[in-house]
């Protein structure tokens, strides 16, 4: 027996056009949803995961219809498990149902005689596009759909190719209706990014003595005499070629160093408060490991304790309650929202330094503590076993 078969008790070919519509995109998403988390998690999940689904829609086709809303419809609004598979992107959840007199009605028009019916259904679906706002394109395969991970972006599989913008900052593609402000180097920032960016110097201080108040409250106090400047994407990369310094492929700061000091601390402008301090965090421990005589560490090591530096900082701005797992389905984030994105890109990052350093020094600052972990690196060159 086809599995499909199984799950919905009855042949295929007996299903309406809406039924098959309506698996078919339950299918789409959870194919769009494979593969982002690491394999270990995907692997240690499939299984309870594929049960889950399975489970949720041989429920919903026991749904009692009502006349003017459809089977299909009932498995529409079924809550469906959230899954952690995903080709590119994203844990999706589907909307609650309300049941009251025999019919299906929408969630916040419970009373108003308003059942579901189907081209209400039709209207409201959320099978449309993020970015352009159409209905997701079908193939003879089923509906074609990308999902974004963190944020919960549906969107038409063309606009991975077609040159929609995606912000520099959070990395939401930009919707058609809700264009992004265009930046130096051609950067664009959305709405929300723009919202708290760190543009003048006015802003830009406080964060300075945040971040510096930070470190000496963990009594590794950095030089305040260090200056830090905010600049182009274009004076970033000229420093960069200077230094003749492996960075990473998003590097948005920089130290400049002269032997064993520190002369400036670079951070690209225009990027939401919560990154921009993370990157300051990032950057000051570069300078506190090479002011405090730390030597001969792989770049591994440093770049993972600088991250785990960043994470730290973001974790006390937003509290550690805030963890990759909390995906995001909203078309405006609060500054909160993103500075779980912020530490959600460190956590996911998977570069042989950045990504796997700070996996490697976030798992000895757990278990040692900071203080020991730093010992032991001064000590060794490396984190403690």
């Amino acid at each position: 027996m086809d599995w499909a078969e199984w799950i919905l008790e009855e042949p295929m070919d007996q299903m309406t056009a809406d039924e098959t519509e309506d698996l078919d995109y339950i299918i789409a998403l959870s194919l769009a949803e494979e593969g982002t988390k690491p394999l270990s998690s995907r692997v240690k999940l499939e299984e309870e995961e594929d049960e889950q689904l399975a489970k949720a829609i041989r429920v919903s086709r026991k749904s009692q219809s009502h006349p003017q809303c459809s089977r299909a419809n009932a498995l529409r609004t079924t809550h469906l498990p959230s899954t952690s598979k995903d080709s590119s992107a994203s844990i999706w959840k589907e909307e609650p149902i309300e049941k009251a007199r025999g019919a299906i009605w929408h969630p916040d028009g419970i009373g108003d005689d308003h059942p579901f019916h189907k081209s209400c259904h039709k209207e409201h679906d959320d099978r449309k596009c993020h970015i352009c706002k159409n209905f997701l394109p079908r193939t003879a395969n089923g509906v074609q759909l990308r999902t974004n991970h963190f944020w919960m972006q549906k969107y038409c599989p063309s606009h991975e190719h077609d040159g929609t913008p995606i912000c520099s900052s959070c990395m939401r593609l930009e919707p058609r209706d809700m264009p992004y402000k265009v930046l130096d180097a051609g950067r664009r920032l959305c709405s929300q990014c723009l919202k708290s960016a760190v543009i003048y110097y006015d802003t830009f201080e406080p964060l300075q003595s945040n971040v510096h108040e930070f470190f000496r409250g963990l009594d590794m106090e950095v030089d305040r005499q260090i200056p830090i400047h905010l600049v182009q994407r274009t004076t970033l990369n000229e420093t960069m070629e200077v230094e003749k310094n492996e960075h990473h492929p998003e590097t948005r700061g920089i130290s400049v160093s002269e032997g064993k000091s520190v002369t400036a601390i670079l951070i690209l402008c225009d990027l939401p408060r919560l990154l921009t301090g993370s990157i300051m965090a990032h950057e000051m421990m570069h300078a506190w490991l090479r002011l405090s005589g730390y030597q001969r560490l792989s770049k591994k090591v440093e770049e993972g304790i600088c991250q785990v530096m960043a994470y730290m900082w973001l974790d006390a701005e937003i509290g550690p309650s805030g963890s990759a797992a909390g995906h995001v389905a909203s078309e405006f984030p609060s500054d909160e929202q993103l500075g779980v994105f912020f530490k959600y890109q460190i956590e996911v990052d998977d570069s042989p330094d950045y990504g796997e350093g700070f996996k490697l020094a976030h798992q000895a600052v757990k278990e040692y503590g900071l203080k020991e972990t730093l010992h032991c690196m001064q000590l060794t060159g490396g984190f403690p076993l």
